[in-house]
């Protein structure tokens, strides 16, 4: 031992004399004390000599050792400590992990005012992200785009099914306690499909039957295979027991819309309002009885803004700790809040300039009108041409997205990308007039057959349509057209779509996960609630789309598709901008968000069970 000792220390900590000393001393400590050693046996005299000191006899041996000596002795002592602590924990580190834990607060900055916290009434962005948290559906979508239970049992659905046994899971229950039973989910789709309520959903659920089983299970038959109905599914269940004696005027007053009674993973806990009646704060807590695992964030609230600024200032103030952003508020300054993490949500929304296809009357013209110049191809195929839809990418989106031709987004799989385009040329635009025989009057206007080619632009009130709008105005005015710009109030949006009473709409349209332009594209979806807003009525495309829906063989949807995205380019129904990008930026202390592409704004919160703030440390398992 004293070699191997000596060759880590100094000589003038540790020398020869030192060890030899200690040796020493020990030898003298077996002895010390004990007189009758030498009576006892020899044997035991031997036995003894091969004993280490007892601690009694160790305690004496700071007198024979000097202070050097001492604080030599101290020292090995503390390096032994230290590795001791330094050897159990990185055995403690090795042999253990992270996980979550349940606890924390996440709070979010919206733009707006909740109004309806009620899936049968809410179709604005702020009231359906509220809606994802409280309320639960029969199906709910993963991060892969699947469809997996909600409330109900495992089951299996092809895309081409008319029918489809569901059972409800066991022992789920409303936040105020009452059990959820079949009968919640029959009155909830029974509203929608009576059209009480002009529900978005009513176009692809009306046709379905509902039959109950037993108590537990019911069944769903559809007329024709439909894979957009099944996606209907997704629909937020509400209890029967809240709204089943309201009438339809005290149903959309109740404040049950402002605190609900749900079943989902966070529930209502208060909502604080300012002197003006404005609602700024709401909070949830998590649902402890939910039957699903998690939530694993205690609390989250919500702070309510009248502008982007105001919620930027609230970001940067720590007021709250994420905030979704659309294209045009995406500014670099938000990358330089400390402690920001930037997620890119990818969804299918699109905007483009909708032009109504239908008669005069059916077009928001006035009655003496009697032309709707859109209904002329050349009409659309000029507008066509004078649209820069890169000026528009650079100059109000910040480049946040993608420039698209067609009504099927670029990254689906059945995406043409060799489909008719029509670049920003003015030149080309007055030839087209020109052949169709439009000529220039004295004022410098466009007229044929004494009628001056007038078109109105509507758009709704908000900052990035408004800027976008005036652009588009400004290059259609350029070679002598009447543009006539008009901005409603978001709060009429659902009346002009509902009518058709526009000529051309700016608008942003959202397939649904699946890229099924069905919806927005089939004659059969031309008035309301239908989602087929330029009225667009074709047989050959009709016949593509059913049977694109029908079909299992992915190649010969793709067939269907790529000759539906030609004619679709060939009669230009709408001049196609864009798809957004939305920036969604959360502090980093938020963990385990994975989501990337999303149907909607309120899909950010897919994921939310496995959102996390706490952590502990755990013994690995073998």
């Amino acid at each position: 031992m004293l070699p191997s000792l000596k060759k880590w220390f100094t000589p003038h900590l540790f020398s020869d004399a030192f060890f030899l000393k200690i040796r020493r001393a020990f030898l003298s400590l077996k002895g010390a004390g004990f007189e009758q050693h030498k009576l006892r046996p020899k044997k035991e005299k031997q036995n003894q000599r091969g004993k280490l000191p007892s601690i009694r006899q160790i305690k004496y041996i700071g007198q024979l050792l000097s202070s050097q000596e001492k604080k030599t002795i101290t020292i090995l002592l503390i390096i032994i400590f230290v590795c001791l602590v330094f050897l159990s924990g990185r055995l403690y580190f090795a042999h253990s992990k992270i996980i979550p834990k349940f606890g924390g607060e996440y709070r979010e900055g919206l733009i707006g005012n909740p109004k309806f916290i009620n899936p049968v009434l809410a179709v604005d962005d702020l009231d359906l992200s509220l809606n994802h948290l409280v309320f639960s559906s029969l199906l709910k979508y993963d991060t892969n785009f699947n469809l997996v239970p909600d409330l109900v049992e495992e089951f299996s659905l092809e895309s081409d099914q008319q029918r489809q046994v569901f059972c409800l899971k066991e022992n789920i229950y409303w936040h105020d306690g009452e059990k959820l039973e079949l009968d919640d989910v029959l009155f909830t789709f029974s509203l929608i499909q009576n059209n009480r309520f002009k529900n978005p959903l009513l176009e692809r659920i009306k046709n379905a039957q509902i039959n109950q089983i037993d108590e537990n299970c019911f069944e769903i038959s559809l007329e024709k295979p439909s894979l957009s109905f099944w996606s209907a599914l997704t629909l937020g269940i509400i209890p029967k027991h809240i709204w089943q004696d309201l009438e339809q005027e005290k149903f959309v007053q109740s404040e049950y819309n402002l605190k609900p009674i749900g079943s989902g993973p966070f529930k209502f806990v208060s909502l604080g309002k300012d002197e003006s009646g404005q609602i700024r704060f709401y909070s949830l807590e998590a649902n402890k009885e939910y039957y699903n695992p998690g939530p694993l964030i205690k609390q989250i609230s919500f702070h309510f803004y009248d502008d982007f600024t105001q919620a930027t200032q609230g970001l940067k103030a720590g007021e709250v700790n994420g905030l979704i952003c659309s294209p045009k508020q995406m500014q670099e300054k938000l990358f330089e809040i400390k402690n920001l993490k930037y997620y890119q949500l990818n969804f299918p929304y699109y905007t483009g300039i909708f032009f109504n296809l239908r008669l005069p009357a059916q077009a928001g013209l006035p009655e003496e009108e009697e032309t709707n110049f859109l209904r002329e191809k050349s009409v659309r195929q000029t507008l066509a041409h004078l649209t820069s839809k890169q000026n528009i990418f650079t100059q109000t989106l910040n480049q946040q997205g993608l420039i698209i031709n067609g009504p099927i987004l670029p990254y689906s799989v059945f995406f043409n990308p060799d489909i008719k385009k029509y670049d920003y040329n003015p030149e080309s635009a007055e030839e087209v007039l020109a052949t169709a025989g439009w000529r220039k009057n004295a004022q410098g206007f466009y007229e044929k057959n004494k009628k001056v080619l007038e078109i109105s632009l509507t758009t709704v009130n908000q900052e990035d349509f408004v800027d976008i709008a005036h652009l588009i105005q400004k290059s259609w005015q350029s070679i002598g057209l009447r543009v006539k710009l008009i901005i409603i109030p978001p709060e009429q949006i659902k009346e002009i779509i509902k009518n058709r009473s526009f000529q051309a709409f700016l608008y942003g349209v959202l397939e649904n996960f699946n890229l099924d332009p069905y919806p927005l594209w089939h004659s059969s979806q031309s008035d309301s609630p239908g989602f087929n807003l330029t009225g667009f009525s074709y047989r050959r495309s009709d016949e593509l789309l059913e049977k694109a829906t029908l079909t299992q063989d992915q190649e010969k949807k793709k067939e269907y598709y790529k000759e539906f995205q030609e004619i679709i380019a060939d009669n230009i129904p709408a001049i196609f901008l864009y798809n957004t990008t939305y920036g969604y930026l959360v502090n980093q202390k938020i963990k385990g968000i994975k989501i990337n592409r999303i149907a909607h704004p309120s899909d950010r919160f897919i994921d939310i069970e496995g959102w996390y703030i706490k952590t502990k440390r755990v013994w690995k398992r073998k």
